[in-house]
């Protein structure tokens, strides 16, 4: 499988028309998508790889990516593929540790970390994209977390694996450590909210300060900062580093976010709605800065690929969230503070940016299509309502272009925007 990926590199495009005389048009890369993806399939069947024989489980996760990534939404099918890959790691061992088994090299074992983490991590991240239970729970695996090594640290012939390099060392596997460790206090989380009974508040708090803890353990290299030393990192860096901004904040979402209606009726809650607000908003904030750098020209504009469904529906989960507090406060909108309005105006420049986002994903994308026409209902009920309560529109409602509407093509399955 590797090989086929090596060829596909460094074939030329019409060398790859020679090849294959079925593609009509070989130089689409839908069309080498399609060939890459058969071919993984037929490695697959050939391989019998239920059997989990050697890189069976690589090549199946190469066989997921590429499912995953030709959608723009969640896709259900997929996480269900995942599930069944998990499955067969488990089989072959993977959830447990290399030290239980001598058979087992240093270079072997440290490799078997590197893939469980990352099937831990896209379980993780699907099943709550999904709104399910992980598949893989606290008990259910003793493998360790990957050790903080480049590549060049080890190989096949490696005896002893050497000392882990400091977190201060800028490495690809430093983000995937660090990602590693963020994930576990998500995973706690999940697992909280995927219970069936109502948690204490207070495990509410403890998991907060947990989060908290561990984001203040990220390494500088890869904090977000802003200002003129960002100019000179590599775009990856920069990626990274944003990676690992969305996940604190939409774990704090994930935390707060069910304690952000009884907040405006009982002022215990009053910080999770705080938390869950500003948690929201950042992430719009990295939404706008996501689709304004994947554009021609911008720093992420060879790799816009990488902005997929997971992504999206971190910014999916942050609308809903602001939604639902701008509904909320409508009844209350009378007798607002005006440290109330001040907050309130924010959420609604920063929804009204989201959704000119949205708008512009709607011919791909069903739940911009969703996302998008909530937004609008919501900014049209805020902007009636300030109507009414004040007699006037204050002059940020009046921007609000409520006008806007987004038809659904039946036939074809897409959408796009019109002005009715």
């Amino acid at each position: 499988m590797m090989c086929l990926a090596i060829q596909f590199q460094y074939l030329s495009r019409d060398d790859i028309g020679v090849i294959y005389q079925t593609s009509d048009h070989p130089q689409d890369p839908e069309n080498l998508l399609q060939i890459y993806r058969e071919k993984i399939v037929q490695c697959l069947v050939l391989g019998k790889y239920t059997k989990s024989l050697p890189y069976t489980i690589q090549t199946l996760i190469l066989y997921w990516t590429a499912e995953h990534f030709r959608n723009a939404d969640m896709h259900v099918p997929s996480w269900i593929l995942l599930g069944m890959i998990i499955r067969i790691a488990m089989k072959s061992g993977y959830h447990r540790d290399a030290i239980h088994f001598p058979q087992i090299s240093p270079f072997q074992g440290e490799m078997r970390r590197r893939l469980w983490a990352m099937l831990t991590q896209l379980d993780l991240a699907t099943s709550t994209a999904n709104g399910l239970p992980r598949m893989v729970r606290d008990g259910e695996a003793d493998t360790a977390e990957p050790s903080h090594l480049a590549d060049e640290d080890f190989d096949e012939d490696t005896v002893v694996l050497p000392p882990a390099r400091p977190l201060t060392e800028l490495t690809p596997m430093m983000y995937i450590v660090v990602k590693n460790r963020l994930l576990k206090v998500l995973a706690q989380i999940s697992d909280l909210n995927s219970t069936t009974r109502s948690p204490s508040y207070a495990e509410v708090i403890r998991l907060d300060k947990l989060l908290h803890e561990q984001r203040a353990e990220i390494p500088q290299g890869l904090q977000m900062q802003t200002g003129a030393s960002t100019i000179i990192l590599k775009p990856e860096v920069i990626m990274r580093r944003i990676y690992l901004a969305i996940i604190c904040y939409r774990t704090l979402c994930t935390l707060h976010r069910n304690h952000v209606v009884p907040a405006r009726t009982d002022s215990q809650y009053a910080y999770s709605r705080h938390k869950c607000i500003d948690s929201a908003l950042e992430l719009l904030k990295f939404q706008i800065l996501m689709h304004e750098e994947t554009q021609p020209g911008g720093f992420m504009y060879s790799d816009r690929w990488k902005v997929s469904a997971l992504i999206n529906h971190d910014f999916l989960v942050a609308c809903t969230i602001l939604c639902l507090d701008l509904d909320c406060g409508l009844k209350t909108m009378k007798s607002e503070t005006r440290e109330d309005s001040e907050l309130r105006e924010t959420i609604e420049n920063a929804l009204l940016q989201s959704y000119r986002i949205w708008l512009t994903k709607c011919g791909e994308s069903h739940e911009a299509q969703k996302a998008s026409e909530v937004i609008r209902i919501i900014l049209g009920k805020v902007q009636q309502h300030s109507t009414s309560v004040r007699g006037i529109s204050d002059q940020n409602i009046r921007k609000i272009p409520i006008d806007m509407k987004v038809e659904v093509n039946s036939q074809a399955g897409k959408h796009k925007p019109r002005c009715s």
